[in-house]
């Protein structure tokens, strides 16, 4: 009895780790996916690694503090890799942002309550890294991602290394570099297209510079935006693979 007890509660600390990770993973973590099949997806990996993991397993003891601490251990792992699969989607998101703040189109979000704060932008870069993950088959790094974890942190065996902080310090500069650098072509237009505005409004005091000015930067912006798509979808596609490189890398140093 006391041996499927312990093959029932290494279930429940797998499953904790695999939920946590995909209730935050792109993709997996989408609202569009009703709770239930999430878990049910994780429920489903939890039961496929317990079978390589079981013989392999350290000790468990029964004891509900050692049980509450295994758990809390995995879900942190979980959430981690979960965190660090995110950081770019929130990257191309916050690129996004900036690039409606200057646009005016962030003022959509006011009389937008179904979905809250969520610039217009914002939104519509997500979706797009979004597609460009499913086009290179990023749902089957994540559940790569899984397996490579345990195989380079078993079961209570992460330990906060200063190799880890470094690297998680490092690529979230790099994903705020890289969003000024997507959102860099609009902001450099628009900061012309003000100055422009600004010279005309001393040439034409008459001319109503308000007026002119909102539906001239949003067609500026659109323009601009339409032309260096391509760019930006072929150089995140590359971005991707490397950021997948990388999160490999912090999974092994942790």
């Amino acid at each position: 009895m006391e041996y499927y007890i312990l093959q029932f509660v290494l279930l429940m600390i797998i499953f904790a780790r695999i939920v946590t990770l995909f209730s935050v993973a792109p993709i997996y973590s989408n609202t569009v996916i009703p709770i239930q099949v999430r878990i049910s997806i994780a429920l489903f990996f939890s039961f496929v690694l317990f079978s390589l993991l079981k013989d392999t397993a350290p000790k468990i003891n029964l004891d509900i503090l050692s049980f509450s601490l295994l758990v809390v251990i995995e879900t942190i792992v979980g959430l981690t890799i979960g965190f660090m699969m995110t950081l770019i989607f929130w990257g191309m998101q916050y690129a996004g942002e900036l690039m409606g703040f200057d646009l005016g189109l962030n003022i959509a979000t006011l009389y937008d309550p179904e979905t809250g704060n969520n610039p217009v932008l914002g939104r519509f870069f997500n979706y797009v890294a979004l597609l460009i993950f499913l086009l290179i088959n990023g749902h089957h790094f994540v559940i790569n991602a899984i397996k490579i974890s345990y195989d380079s942190i078993p079961i209570g065996g992460f330990t906060l290394s200063a190799d880890f902080i470094e690297k998680v310090s490092k690529l979230t500069s790099i994903i705020f570099i890289l969003s000024i650098k997507i959102a860099a072509p609009i902001l450099i237009s628009l900061f012309l297209t003000n100055i422009s505005l600004g010279i005309m409004s001393r040439v034409v005091p008459q001319m109503n510079i308000f007026l002119v000015g909102a539906p001239l930067k949003i067609g500026v912006g659109i323009v601009i935006i339409s032309i260096i798509m391509p760019f930006i979808i072929t150089v995140f596609r590359k971005l991707l693979y490397t950021f997948e490189s990388n999160v490999i890398e912090i999974i092994r140093v942790m």
